[in-house]
């Protein structure tokens, strides 16, 4: 197995994914690797009336309702980042919209991560069903190795 140096986190922000990045951190201090951060999201599939404004912006103004949704995301990955203890550890953060199991491959295989860190919640179950896991796709389409982290529901 060849040396780990690049660790993708993806997270939710859920408790649970600061549980998994500060495992992911932790890891990348005893390895001397780095940490992305990595929050992928699907956007909602309706289309804004013509001429809906922004509040902030003139009467009249589209709203750039996916620069919203990313301004919005951006801050909550800061916030995430700012919780974890990550000094002397390089961490990036990165946003895309796609849907989460493949983005997150994709992602992974494209840019040469070593390793995958995530938090699993460990439905089973109808729960399971119903919900699907993002991290059990992964588990199944990752080409690299997934440390899951067990995070109680």
């Amino acid at each position: 197995m060849s040396r780990i140096q690049k660790i993708l986190c993806p997270v939710d922000f859920s408790a649970g994914s600061a549980q998994a990045l500060q495992q992911a951190v932790d890891l990348a201090r005893r390895l001397g690797a780095s940490v992305q951060v990595l929050h992928t999201y699907e956007m909602p599939r309706f289309k804004v009336p013509a001429g809906f404004a922004a509040e902030s912006g003139e009467p009249g103004e589209p709203f750039d309702f996916k620069k919203a949704v990313d301004s919005e995301l951006d801050e909550h990955l800061s916030e995430l980042r700012q919780k974890v203890d990550s000094e002397r550890v390089p961490l990036s953060t990165r946003l895309i919209q796609g849907p989460p199991a493949a983005t997150i491959v994709d992602h992974a295989s494209s840019q040469g991560f070593d390793l995958i860190v995530m938090g699993s919640h460990g439905r089973s179950g109808l729960d399971r069903l119903l919900l699907g896991s993002v991290t059990e796709r992964v588990l199944r389409l990752s080409r690299c190795p997934v440390l899951t982290v067990h995070v109680a529901a």
